[in-house]
């Protein structure tokens, strides 16, 4: 007689929103010939490192599942997963010990979109561009300049993003040629918030616009000149 046990991984489903997948793990054992292992056995399994025990029987010339289930697994911050799992049983049979292992790389799960925006001369547009990562997402874009901030987009659908810089940029930089400021992009999958990802602004001064500009009089209030 002989026992032969069967584990696989199957990654059912996953969340863009919660960053996890679904995973099925199925154990199955198949005895051939004839036994009288019908008393109750434990087997023992580790799913990605949490352990748990199960009863079970070797009916002759049977294939019976052992453990049939499913787990909510985190991805990692950056979309990729993986998930490995074991089992073990004494069959108290010819057979004696038998264990398997199984891994499975999980589907990467689209995260945060990258963003970048061109200089520009304060007054004129800037291109905010979004390196976005899912059809799907939608993208708020917000600026902070030496404190001065405001909304540029409010979940856009965009990916390429037209952004006058404002006047106001001038007085933070009275002796300065230009300063850089930060573009926020926060990515939505519908109403679920998924990250945030920055990048500069470089704002540069007109010098057309923001040279002063001096009049200049001249009088003589010398008696004798006059």
């Amino acid at each position: 007689m002989a026992v032969y046990n069967s584990l696989t991984l199957e990654e059912v489903s996953y969340s863009v929103a919660n960053n996890t997948s679904e995973v099925r793990m199925l154990w199955t054992s198949t005895q051939t010939g004839q036994s009288h292992n019908l008393n109750s056995r434990t087997g023992y399994y580790v799913f990605n490192g949490s352990s748990g025990s199960v009863e079970y029987t070797l009916p002759a010339n049977t294939t019976v599942t052992i453990f049939d289930e499913t787990f909510t697994v985190s991805h990692n911050s950056d979309g990729t997963g993986s998930v490995s799992a074991s089992t073990w049983m004494d069959t108290r049979i010819s057979a004696g010990e038998i264990s398997k292992e199984a891994s499975l790389t999980l589907t990467t799960i689209p995260r945060t979109s990258s963003v970048s925006c061109s200089a520009a001369y304060i007054g004129s547009d800037a291109t905010i561009t979004i390196n976005r990562a899912s059809a799907n997402f939608t993208h708020t874009l917000t600026y902070n300049f030496f404190g001065l901030t405001g909304t540029i987009a409010v979940k856009t659908t965009q990916t390429s993003v037209k952004f006058t810089l404002p006047e106001t940029f001038y007085a933070k930089i009275p002796n300065l040629n230009f300063g850089k400021g930060v573009i926020e992009c926060t990515t939505y999958n519908g109403d679920t918030e998924i990250g945030t990802s920055v990048c500069q602004m470089q704002a540069i001064c007109n010098k057309e616009e923001c040279f002063p500009s001096i009049v200049v009089e001249s009088y003589d209030s010398n008696s004798t000149t006059v």
